[in-house]
């Protein structure tokens, strides 16, 4: 099946920079990876941030526990 996608600038940029990061020569090369891993990465960057959402609370429970035992 073909497609036509109309892009603007900014987005033939962003395809190419997918190109490079995906390794893929060729724009169809690099959204067919993004086709056939998008999902994968959605996934692993929602579990990325919800770590980092994660690990500031840590801080904060960290900083509250020190202000108890201080006293301050």
């Amino acid at each position: 099946m073909a497609i036509t996608v109309r892009l603007t600038e900014e987005q033939e940029e962003q395809l190419g920079e997918l190109m490079k990061l995906t390794g893929k020569a060729t724009k169809s090369g690099a959204v067919e990876y993004m086709i056939e891993n998008g999902k994968d990465l959605i996934e692993n960057n929602k579990r990325f941030c919800e770590i980092k959402k994660l690990e500031k609370e840590m801080v904060l429970i960290k900083e509250t526990i020190a202000e108890l035992i201080t006293g301050k």
